[in-house]
Order: C-alpha cells, then sequence, then structure tokens
C-alpha cells in the first residue's frame, strides 16, 4: 500500500502533475491552532503540575520538601490557597495563603493614575480680554 497520493496542482503547464506525500497533505492542511493565553500572575491550587514542592504554611515556618498532593491538602484543610511562589527553583517553591487578598492588596498598593476633571481649575483656564480703541473728539 503506497502512501503516495497525486494530486492537481494549479500551475502554468497543466499537464505537470506534483506528486505528494499523505504526510505534506496533513501538514499543509492543519489548522492554525493559537496558543492558549497566557495566565498573568502566580500559578494557584490544581494549576501546579509537579512532583514536589518546597512548601511554606501559612504561618511563614518551612515545611520542607512535600509532595504536591500533600500541599494541596494542607492547604485546603486550612482553608486557603496554595500559591507557586517561586517556580523557577528547583523543588518549587509554594506558599499556603489567602489567594484573593494577596491580590486585593497588590492592586491597593499599586499607584492609580490621578483622575483627570473634566473642567479645567482657574489657574489653567485661558482668561480673554477685549481691548477697543475709542478717539473721542471735543
Amino acid at each position: 500500500m503506497g502512501s503516495e497520493v497525486t494530486c492537481v496542482c494549479r500551475e502554468p503547464n497543466p499537464s505537470a502533475k506534483k506528486i505528494e506525500t499523505k504526510e505534506e497533505i496533513a501538514t499543509i492542511r492543519r489548522p492554525f491552532r493559537a496558543p492558549p493565553p497566557t495566565k498573568e500572575g502566580p500559578r494557584t491550587n490544581h494549576e501546579i503540575r509537579v512532583r514536589e514542592v518546597q512548601l511554606i504554611d501559612h504561618e511563614g515556618a518551612n515545611r520542607g520538601v512535600v509532595p504536591s498532593e500533600e500541599a494541596m491538602e494542607i492547604a485546603m484543610g486550612a482553608g486557603m490557597d496554595l500559591v507557586e511562589i517561586q517556580p523557577n527553583a528547583n523543588p518549587p517553591v509554594c506558599k499556603i495563603m489567602d489567594y484573593g487578598r494577596y491580590k486585593y492588596q497588590a492592586q491597593k498598593k499599586k499607584p492609580q493614575k490621578p483622575r483627570r476633571s473634566r473642567r479645567p481649575s482657574r489657574s489653567r483656564r485661558s482668561r480673554c480680554v477685549r481691548t477697543s480703541t475709542r478717539m473721542t473728539m471735543k
């Protein structure tokens, strides 16, 4: 069974036929798949896909290297989230914390742009002065 398929190509010479394999045709017709959108911020809970993590509990104590499933159980037992703080370390460092509260505090720390009012202040408003020349005769 040959995996060669003949297909007619639109070339200047219609009598010329090009032979392509099924793999070449499959790669040509494959639809474009965009990469999944990247999440902003650290990975949390079930997004952490490593076997072992360096765990810091909610009180700040270092628990050492722990399997990630056990770390998740500890976090769920405390009613908090497991957040990956340092993903490039070996093993990654994770901390048990309230992630919602962490995001809120980070947002508060972020400097906000000053609001611009619609009307300019009096000091910035330009003033118009009318002048005229009138000559009176007596």
